[in-house]
């Protein structure tokens, strides 16, 4: 039987999860959410099997797009705030 008191926190928990793989705009971001996965993975794999090769590759896997995503120019239509 389903306990009905554990409705909401996990329903609250879940949306503040999915919001981490949301951009600015409220759209689900590709590069944080296939990092998330790889990440996820990652953790697991070092929590059943301890650290090796592979999960550090994951990690690796995960971490570089978020990375590089600092160094991406920001794409918005901006007018400078009226200054030339």
């Amino acid at each position: 039987m389903i306990n009905l008191k554990l409705i909401e926190p996990v329903s609250k928990l879940l949306n503040t999860t999915l919001g981490l793989f949301k951009d600015t705009k409220g759209k689900l971001s590709s590069k944080r959410t296939i990092s998330g996965i790889i990440v996820i993975t990652a953790s697991t794999s070092i929590a059943q099997h301890g650290i090796t090769i592979s999960s550090l590759v994951l990690t690796a896997l995960g971490v570089l797009p978020v990375i590089f995503s600092v160094f991406e120019k920001n794409k918005c239509n901006c007018d400078g705030g009226g200054e030339k």
